[in-house]
């Protein structure tokens, strides 16, 4: 708001000078006399031209002659000038509402990772928690392992990405994270980290991103009864996997 209002007072301080340099504001009323504006006689006239000249209002009373070539000129600036306004503002209102302050807070990631034996597998676990009042459906989970990776022939690879298979609980696919969720990477021979050791693993280097993608859905369920419902804490306590 106050662009536009820094930009209607600096259109309409030139606008003024431009009346009053071409002697417009000495020869109010006569009728022989060709100004510059019609019917600007002040500041406060100028200011009104102004606005309605950047947002195309034309009420008609006051309107630019062809006496004056500037007056034309920065006009036709401030037609453009209040285009390129219009849509910065927009962006901005759009930006402020696809990107709240606060979302990134109600998607919580488990501090901590661990290392263990699930049904016979070595799989590294860390769990997802939704803290909306709206549910994710369809939601998935990629992980990316980034890392410093040398080549046989001796060749290093800085900041070298490497994907990791990501489950969420016993899905396949996409899972409803209607409540916290614990993904899972089996560590296979395909893995990034299956030749880490216990030792090795503490003193690696590497960076491991998660994204998480899905779709939120809003639905209410009024006098319904659960029964047999089972809770579960969504703190893992186990040891950070290194940077």
């Amino acid at each position: 708001m106050l662009s536009f209002v820094i930009s209607w007072a600096l259109f309409a301080v030139i606008f003024y000078v431009i009346a009053s340099a071409h002697g417009d504001l000495d020869h109010l009323g006569e009728e022989d006399w060709k100004p510059c504006i019609q019917n600007l006689k002040g500041f406060t006239a100028a200011f009104l031209y102004s606005v309605e000249s950047q947002h195309t209002i034309g009420y008609g009373f006051r309107y630019t002659t062809e006496e004056c070539a500037e007056a034309i000129i920065f006009m036709c600036l401030q037609a453009a000038v209040g285009v390129a306004l219009q849509a910065f503002m927009v962006g901005v209102v759009f930006a402020k509402v696809q990107l709240p302050k606060k979302r990134a807070q109600t998607l919580l990631f488990s501090k901590n990772a661990v290392i263990c034996s699930r049904d016979g597998k070595l799989c590294l676990l860390f769990r997802i928690g939704n803290m909306r009042r709206s549910l994710i459906i369809q939601s998935s989970v990629r992980a990316q392992l980034v890392h410093h990776r040398k080549t046989i022939e001796g060749e290093l690879l800085p900041f070298h990405q490497h994907e990791m298979s990501i489950q969420l609980d016993s899905m396949s696919g996409s899972a409803f994270l209607a409540w916290p969720v614990t993904a899972c990477h089996v560590i296979t021979p395909s893995s990034p980290i299956y030749d880490l050791s216990k030792k090795s693993l503490e003193r690696a280097k590497f960076e491991m991103i998660v994204i998480l993608e899905g779709k939120t859905s809003f639905f209410k369920l009024k006098n319904e009864k659960l029964q047999g419902r089972h809770n579960q804490s969504s703190v893992v306590t186990c040891r950070t996997v290194p940077d």
